[in-house]
């Protein structure tokens, strides 16, 4: 879900020959659990020049705060439980328009 805020756009997407610009998927879960597939959290973009991502647990407290990085499921080293958390992505394109994401995603244990 993408909202708009002061200064901000909705995230739109156009069909360019083969491909979408800007695009983000996010998925909605992922399985951190050694067997080497979907083992982190990330946006999967075109037409994005940089992102910064922070997740948070359901009382808000920030987990992860990183630029151009994927979430490995952890806290501080440590595992974090299976269960929902929240993301905010912000991202910028190469010609500086700045868009955002909020979501959640499953971590599966």
């Amino acid at each position: 879900m993408c909202r708009q805020g002061a200064g901000e756009e909705l995230l739109r997407y156009t069909v360019l020959g083969i491909g979408f610009w800007p695009f983000c998927a996010v998925p909605n879960a992922f399985s951190p659990n050694g067997d080497e597939r979907n083992e982190h959290f990330g946006p999967e973009c075109s037409g994005i020049s940089t992102y910064s991502m922070r997740i948070t647990n359901r009382w808000g407290e920030v987990l992860l705060e990183c630029m151009d990085c994927y979430w490995d499921g952890t806290y501080r080293g440590t595992p974090v439980p299976g269960g929902i958390y929240y993301y905010r992505i912000d991202y910028r394109t190469p010609l500086g328009k700045r868009f955002y994401a909020l979501g959640s995603v499953m971590v599966i244990r």
